[in-house]
């Protein structure tokens, strides 16, 4: 599971959000482009207090599209609306290295590692280049045919709209494009030949993904859906639906079963690819949503709006524990059907049909949580902590509801009447306390 952590980036000063961030594998850096400016920003993962420095573009004229780490020459290659793709070194702070001119506005860019070292491009012209970008040849090797619209039935190929986005599949020798067509092209690497088309979106298409454990292809965009394809095969093979918005990334997690979906407007979906269901579904409180990384080492997520949000990973050491801490209480709920245990830095919601994990409640509060209860309804769940304080939470979703008058001490135990709504807790202090959970007030007592 996923939890929020501490880390968080807020420094956007004169942008107004993030607008795509990648992951610099060897140099463990992150890339973060933001909306309307010619510069982009990187920092440090792995270093304790990460601080940005950012690199200003003066080369580039226009706003900062897309970024693509080259590891063979250690190359930054950034593309941008001025028609043009600049080089940067990143093994020398970013300095300038080079500049190739484009006939159009080039949206993504992919680097071929495995196969021919080309880095590919495409845009609003829907047409591939190839470029070979070594520093002293640097220069276009070939492009894709562009769409004729005159052409007969059989001779149609390629995307008649803006390409978005473009996927590498080394052990497979094929490029992946997508666009605003709705179409998924498979090209051949070196003569960028057209292979297949797949077809089954009915409109545009902002993210890709490649899953080489189960051969499987993932792409999503305007229609909320997460598909899932088989290259070989003309049709989609499954449709993981639950997003209620726009998507605008899917990443999968290598040696798992895992797959990370995020819609625009703040909703990152977990999937288990080997049930085809969710696992965990994280509200990032954002407004709206432009990025999404995964970074395996440590294996976090980070998402990216007017502010980096980062969301570590969980790993028990012990599968056959609940928790790594010890279980203070277990409670039934019957409505719900399901076991609710309270752990010192967390409560833990449990299917009682299977013991399936469902639910993380983190950061409830900054102390240790020793005491719980549910209310008659068993909707809500009142918590105890070590200052003191009481407060109830949505047992669904973990939502702060209602706090109570504190005690001077550790809070010890929570006994609620449903008959009467009257919650009763006593502490270290020495005092039984009892609230009224149908006042308003949030510190009104009965005695």
């Amino acid at each position: 599971f996923f939890f929020s952590s501490r880390r968080r980036h807020t420094r956007c000063r004169e942008v107004s959000w993030a607008r795509r961030c990648v992951q610099e594998t060897e140099l463990n850096q992150l890339i973060s482009i933001e909306r309307d400016a010619r510069r982009f920003k990187f920092f440090d993962i792995g270093k304790q207090k990460n601080k940005w420095k950012s690199r200003d573009s003066l080369l580039h004229t226009g706003t900062v599209i897309s970024v693509e780490y080259i590891p063979k020459w250690g190359l930054l290659a950034t593309t941008a609306n001025d028609n043009s793709i600049n080089f940067w070194d990143a093994e020398d702070d970013y300095a300038f290295k080079n500049r190739i001119s484009t006939p159009e506005i080039q949206l993504c860019a992919k680097w071929n590692e495995e196969g021919p070292n080309f880095l590919y491009t495409a845009g609003c012209d829907a047409v591939i280049h190839a470029y070979d970008p070594e520093p002293d040849s640097c220069k276009e090797v070939t492009r894709t045919d562009p769409y004729n619209v005159l052409a007969g039935e059989e001779k149609k190929c390629g995307h008649t709209a803006q390409i978005m986005v473009l996927l590498v599949l080394p052990k497979q020798n094929k490029l992946v494009s997508s666009g605003m067509d709705g179409l998924i092209c498979f090209w051949s690497f070196d003569r960028l030949e057209l292979k297949t088309r797949l077809e089954g979106h009915k409109k545009g298409v902002y993210t890709l993904e490649w899953a080489e454990e189960i051969a499987s292809l993932f792409s999503g965009g305007t229609e909320h859906d997460v598909y899932i394809w088989n290259p070989y095969v003309d049709k989609r093979i499954f449709l993981l639906k639950g997003h209620n918005h726009s998507l605008v990334k899917i990443k999968y997690m290598p040696g798992t079963s895992q797959l990370i979906s995020a819609d625009i407007s703040g909703m990152v979906r977990v999937w288990d690819l080997r049930t085809f269901t969710t696992v965990q579904t994280l509200n990032v409180p954002l407004n709206e949503v432009h990025s999404l990384e995964l970074i395996q080492k440590p294996k976090m997520i980070i998402v990216g709006g007017k502010r980096l949000l980062f969301y570590e990973y969980d790993e028990p050491t012990d599968t056959n524990l609940a928790d790594e801490e010890s279980c203070l209480c277990i409670l039934y709920n019957a409505v719900f059907f399901c076991f609710v245990t309270a752990h010192p830095r967390s409560i833990k919601i449990w299917d009682a049909a299977n013991g399936k994990l469902l639910s993380v409640f983190r950061d409830l509060t900054d102390r240790e949580i020793t005491c719980i209860s549910l209310d008659k309804r068993q909707r809500k769940l009142f918590v105890g902590d070590s200052k003191g304080r009481v407060f109830s939470i949505n047992v669904k979703n973990g939502a702060l509801m209602k706090k109570f008058a504190r005690h001077n001490d550790v809070s010890s135990s929570l006994v609620y009447c449903g008959k009467t709504t009257r919650l009763m807790s006593c502490g270290w202090d020495g005092v039984v306390k009892v609230h009224d959970d149908k006042e308003s007030d949030s510190q009104s007592d009965t005695r």
